[in-house]
């Protein structure tokens, strides 16, 4: 399983992450790629990092909500918007990550 080869270099994922999906739709008006990752960090720690990455280079974090118990944040940067869900893998710890990235056609 691997990203799309013509994702955007500029995307952040979180490090050390497994890939586990990877979904792919076109639509007139955007592409939205879902990818699911799992890691063995806690959800808190995933929910810090995206906070930190959709806060540097070009991104900024325009929407973070506890919806539910669940945090969702929305990053920008000029056409692309990026949302994450980090939620608990099991009672061993660990925490799955749905990063949705939205690419607006141009």
């Amino acid at each position: 399983l691997s990203l799309p080869s013509d994702m955007p270099a500029n995307i952040p994922i979180y490090p050390g992450a497994v890939l586990m999906k990877v979904q792919d739709i076109p639509s007139e008006e955007a592409r939205n790629i879902t990818l699911t990752l799992e890691t063995s960090d806690s959800v808190a720690d995933a929910n810090t990092w995206y906070r930190g990455a959709l806060s540097q280079n070009s991104w900024a974090v325009t929407s973070d909500k506890n919806v539910g118990g669940y945090i969702l944040l929305k990053g920008e940067s000029e056409n692309i918007a990026i949302f994450t869900q980090v939620a608990r893998q099991s009672d061993d710890g660990g925490a799955v990550i749905t990063q949705r990235v939205q690419i607006k056609q141009e």
